[in-house]
């Protein structure tokens, strides 16, 4: 071989491993490196969403601590007006204390969209003594339903004895 081909067999295989590098090479490392940014994006998603689930996880344990109370709130304000259950509360409380139920209305209120709750309208005519009145009134305070005593009007009955009285009360229950 004579010294000028061996310089352009030289010449031709730096030029060809330039080429191939540049096909081959060159777009594989700009690859990895748009591979990296992805696993990286990826890697802060996959983050954010660890932190999601452990805080959903954390929110639960803290529900499951507190579900006895949850239970009982939602007895104060039930989800559904369950009209029995005040009507058979109220009968209870005035057979408890004395008083005998001479009737009871019930209507439906229906609050604005920004209150969470609708109101029961309670219209009860009970008759017997004071000291029973206010012993019904006592027992209604403590009763585990959340009821406000709206007004009490009383007159005195025909018989003598006894007073008749009318109270107006507001039971309240989700939407």
């Amino acid at each position: 071989m004579s010294p000028g081909s061996k310089n352009l067999t030289g010449a031709v295989l730096c030029a060809l491993a330039g080429v191939l590098f540049w096909v081959f090479v060159m777009p594989s490392y700009s690859m990895i490196g748009q591979t990296q940014t992805a696993v990286s994006e990826r890697q802060a998603l996959l983050d954010d969403r660890t932190k999601t689930i452990a805080s959903i996880e954390e929110i639960v344990k803290e529900y499951q601590k507190r579900e006895q109370e949850v239970a009982r709130l939602s007895s104060v304000v039930p989800a559904k007006k369950s009209a029995a259950e005040v009507v058979s509360a109220i009968q209870d409380i005035a057979g408890r204390t004395g008083l005998q139920l001479v009737s009871l209305g019930l209507a439906d209120q229906k609050a604005d969209q920004n209150i969470p709750y609708n109101t029961l309208n309670i219209d009860i005519s009970l008759s017997g003594s004071y000291l029973s009145l206010v012993s019904f009134l006592e027992t209604l305070e403590k009763n585990i339903r959340l009821m406000d005593v709206v007004s009490i009007d009383a007159t005195q009955s025909a018989g003598g004895g006894n007073l008749g009285f009318r109270v107006r009360v507001n039971a309240y229950y989700l939407k």
